[in-house]
């Protein structure tokens, strides 16, 4: 029996990388963009903490117990998002 290797095209290369690299779904597309867009809302969450915190009359949205209520939710929201993203990359490519 003759057992020759042959060499893969470069479309059926890339088209297995696809595969292997993780879920295409546009559910998991749409969990990325939201992930991302959590992720821009901490950073101005945080530049927002800083400037209140060197002028405090300048930029106040709300009452301070609001204010906090808001970060914790932004900065809670952005924990699950990721930690979701992470699960569902590392399942997929447990498969």
């Amino acid at each position: 029996m003759n057992m020759e290797t042959r060499p893969q095209s470069a479309s059926s290369r890339e088209s297995a990388h696809k595969r292997d690299t993780g879920p295409a779904t546009s559910g998991w597309v749409r969990l990325e963009q939201l992930t991302a867009l959590v992720l821009v809302a901490v950073v101005v969450c945080v530049g927002w903490m800083v400037t209140a915190a060197y002028e405090p009359t300048w930029f106040r949205l709300f009452s301070l117990d609001a204010e906090i209520i808001l970060v914790v939710a932004v900065l809670s929201t952005a924990l699950i998002l990721v930690s979701a993203a992470a699960l569902v990359n590392t399942r997929s490519r447990e498969k």
